[in-house]
């Protein structure tokens, strides 16, 4: 019985998925012929969009304590950097490993 208390309150509260704010890539498609995916910025608009989530953010979670998984991407960073400013709550996060998966759509199976 004890250990299913334990187990309980190590369950998180509520899970929220952010994804990041408009980038370079979402207004133009040829920047990844010059810049590697994971070093394109945010626009000014993306900067702003973090923001607005930042806001929004902190009225869920008041005070609660957030853990934050993010991914090495710098457009990632640069939106937790914009939701952050306004949060009140205490932030604990965890970089993310990128888990690159090929899939192709030519295969053959056989029975």
């Amino acid at each position: 019985h004890r250990l299913y208390q334990f187990k309980k309150h190590q369950r998180p509260y509520r899970i929220i998925l952010i994804r990041h704010g408009e980038s370079l890539a979402n207004v133009d498609k040829t920047i990844y012929t010059r810049i590697p995916d994971s070093q394109i910025d945010l626009t000014d608009a993306g900067i702003e969009q973090a923001r607005q989530a930042g806001k929004q953010l902190r009225e869920i979670i008041r005070n609660e304590t957030l853990y934050v998984y993010l991914s090495p991407y710098k457009r990632s960073k640069q939106t937790y950097d914009a939701i952050a400013r306004d949060l009140t709550a205490r932030v604990r996060w965890i970089r993310l490993k990128v888990l690159t998966v090929t899939v192709t759509s030519d295969r053959n199976y056989r029975s």
